[in-house]
């Protein structure tokens, strides 16, 4: 059981949105359910808990990729492609898509799916035709 720690805080209640079980937190008291289930799911220890916070690890791994490879487009456009990237790869998360290939220019393509494991891949392909 979770002891107040502060006058003005509230006890209040979450539980694992997988196995069900009910956690306590102590909260201004405003906190809401879907906040407090998600906190609840965080802190639990069942492989379902556990398997999605492998993925949301790997949900945020992928974004920083899509940064790290697609930076370098400045404006406007590279702004676009990113936030579409990061849309993709909120797609592949939530299982919606199974992957995404967006050709961004003439030698520039970019695809987000997942590997075996269920990890978010991201890649960049360049390519250069010479004649």
């Amino acid at each position: 059981m979770v002891k107040k720690k502060l006058e003005s805080s509230e006890i209040q209640h979450g539980a694992c949105i997988y196995c069900g079980q009910i956690m306590q937190f102590e909260t201004s008291g405003m906190a809401r359910e879907e906040h407090l289930n998600e906190w609840a799911t965080e802190k639990c220890d069942c492989e379902e808990a556990k398997s999605h916070e492998r993925r949301k690890t790997s949900l945020t791994k992928a974004k920083e990729k899509i940064h790290q490879f697609f930076g370098k487009y400045q404006g406007d456009t590279g702004t676009s492609i990113i936030k579409m990237l990061e849309l993709a790869a909120d797609a592949v998360f939530e299982g919606h898509i199974e992957y995404i290939t967006i050709k961004i220019d003439s030698e520039c393509k970019a695809k987000v799916s997942t590997n075996a494991r269920g990890n978010i891949k991201v890649e960049r392909t360049d390519t250069r035709v010479k004649k």
